[in-house]
């Protein structure tokens, strides 16, 4: 885990008033460690000891300070969430629900563009892109 985006879990909590209790340490600590894409019930699996409920709280909390995103991979209707502290985006298997990340895009100008075309304040950005994954075409190829 980067100390950086501790640091920035930090502060943006302590700007908004919240404390980093131990166990939101936890699950923010895990969520900027997985790559996995976690349901809460994942991470009620891997953080040990924590009720449900501190998870949910935590993660709405992280949410509504845009440093978690919510991602729904359209195919187990499971909430999935990323540790967003660097905005990225998401390639989504339509077959297997298989989600990675994808940071070599540019997509730096979209907000830009979108509040010049509409005249909105952008305020966040979330983009999914949905496909095969490259398991799921071969499967389709046999």
């Amino acid at each position: 885990m980067e100390n950086k985006d501790l640091t920035l879990v930090v502060n943006t909590l302590k700007e908004h008033g919240y404390k980093l209790t131990s166990p939101r340490k936890q699950i923010v600590e895990y969520m900027i460690s997985t790559h996995s894409h976690p349901t809460a019930e994942m991470i009620h699996r891997e953080v040990k000891n924590l009720p449900v409920s501190t998870i949910y709280n935590t993660l709405e909390i992280l949410i509504k300070l845009h440093l978690v995103i919510e991602i729904d991979n359209k195919n187990d209707d499971k909430t999935h969430y990323d540790y967003f502290g660097t905005p990225h985006y998401h390639v989504v298997c339509t077959n297997c629900g298989k989600i990675v990340d994808a940071e070599q895009f540019d997509f730096s100008k979209l907000p830009e563009s979108a509040e010049k075309e509409t005249g909105y304040q952008v305020t966040g950005v979330s983009i999914e892109v949905f496909g095969l994954c490259p398991d799921c075409q071969k499967l389709k190829d046999k």
